[in-house]
């Protein structure tokens, strides 16, 4: 499953997702859920539910899921044929009502890189960055947000604009410290 965004409303009674795939080896990738997601058992922006190998990557949840089990991301899968789980290079919004850990279960889990992203974050370009960086070159729908002029993009799009990070650093090359970093859709220099 790849290129896929929601923004609609979806309510379920037991189990609900914005992005959901289940079946034996399934990917999720370049992906985006901005629909709000309410159940009453468990809910999650993206998710996966079966058994087999699972892939989530590249992937991004900005919408609210609301339940008393709420993820941004979620593999609940069953341990029972389940070889292993991987989730990279994901991110999701940070809300009162999204838990902030991975729903896994650890021992079939190989990678996790999913992480929880302030408004902030997401409208600077940041995450459209990240996202962007994930991807293979090959790729031809690319992750990118306009961040300037006249109708800007409040997060991340699929075929938007790539957007550059520029690195300012307080001191030398020789000894820069931590850097300040700023996202823009114009490539620009890294300073000392």
């Amino acid at each position: 499953l790849s290129n896929c965004t929601n923004g609609g409303l979806i309510k379920g009674e037991e189990y609900s997702a914005g992005i959901v795939a289940g079946g034996k080896n399934v990917v999720i990738e370049n992906c985006m859920n901005l629909g709000m997601i309410q159940s009453v058992v468990m809910a999650a922006g993206i998710g996966l539910r079966d058994q087999g190998d699972y892939k989530i990557v590249n992937c991004f949840n900005g919408g609210e899921v609301i339940c008393r089990n709420a993820y941004g991301i979620s593999a609940n899968v069953s341990s029972i044929g389940s070889d292993k789980v991987s989730i990279e290079n994901t991110y999701y919004l940070q809300t009162e009502s999204v838990n902030a850990e991975i729903n896994l279960t650890d021992e079939m889990t190989t990678a996790v890189s999913s992480r929880e992203v302030s408004t902030d974050e997401v409208e600077t370009g940041m995450v459209a960055y990240l996202l962007r960086q994930g991807q293979k070159k090959m790729e031809t729908v690319l992750w990118g947000q306009k961040l300037t002029g006249d109708q800007v993009d409040e997060q991340p799009v699929l075929g938007g604009p790539e957007g550059f990070q520029k690195k300012e650093y307080s001191g030398c090359e020789n000894n820069p410290g931590t850097p300040t970093c700023t996202y823009s859709n114009e490539k620009k220099e890294t300073v000392y």
